[in-house]
């Protein structure tokens, strides 16, 4: 061998870099595999895949369970709620039924007697006006109250006979003896003031031998209009 040779051995391993200097160039890979073995591959990467995905399909599933059982739950303890208020409801119902029935006998009985006292009067200071106004030389001997047979329940006045009479709710006749005409006309006029009395007649007046001088007998009468009534047994709205 020449000097400038370098001596190699022969059975020496050159690194395949030796060969191909490093200029960039990368040596083809060949897949040696068989098809099989590609192929079970690609069916675990598919396995794994699916198993994740129904994984996560059974926690979504487990999640909405969770849920639909917290709002049933929640429904459950509302109806619950809801139950207990309607049965504290028909308790407090019960307790004043009662209460509910008497207040309709108190309705009923105070609507019956309204309507049985509709026509009534103060007949006291009604009499004290009438002896205040009678004049010096009348007394009375007797009077009689009349109420008005067609008169309604609520105190309604009946119609007049006398066209010229107002409508009256009673009427009082008066009999008693006075020492002149001009004494029973005088009476008349003291009836005719008398807040609530309208319409004062006689019906009569004739002159009789007395002791110790003659007088005037004499039959009157006044009609009760409604501006008398006292309206104490009215039923009050509220």
């Amino acid at each position: 061998m020449s000097a400038l040779t370098p001596q190699t051995d022969a059975t020496q391993e050159v690194p395949i870099t030796e060969l191909w200097p490093a200029t960039g160039y990368r040596l083809p890979r060949v897949d040696l595999l068989p098809p099989q073995i590609r192929a079970a591959r690609r069916l675990r990467h598919v396995q794994q895949v699916l198993a994740a995905g129904l994984v996560l399909v059974v926690l979504v599933l487990a999640g909405f369970a969770a849920l639909s059982r917290s709002s049933a739950s929640v429904a459950r303890a509302d109806l619950a709620r809801a139950q207990a208020r309607s049965a504290a409801l028909q308790a407090d119902q019960a307790q004043y039924a009662e209460v509910s029935r008497v207040q309709a006998q108190l309705d009923l009985v105070e609507g019956a007697r309204a309507s049985a006292m509709a026509g009534d009067v103060l007949w006291a200071s009604s009499l004290d006006e009438i002896s205040g106004r009678a004049p010096a030389g009348v007394w009375l001997d007797n009077l009689t109250v009349a109420l008005a047979p067609t008169a309604t329940a609520a105190g309604a006045p009946a119609a007049a006979v006398d066209p010229l009479a107002q409508p009256a709710v009673a009427t009082i006749t008066f009999t008693g003896k006075g020492g002149s005409y001009q004494d029973v006309a005088a009476w008349l006029d003291g009836l005719a003031d008398v807040p609530g009395f309208a319409d004062p007649r006689y019906t009569i007046a004739t002159r009789t031998a007395g002791e110790p001088r003659p007088v005037v007998e004499f039959t009157s009468t006044v009609g009760v209009v409604p501006d008398a009534l006292s309206h104490r047994y009215d039923r009050k709205d509220g």
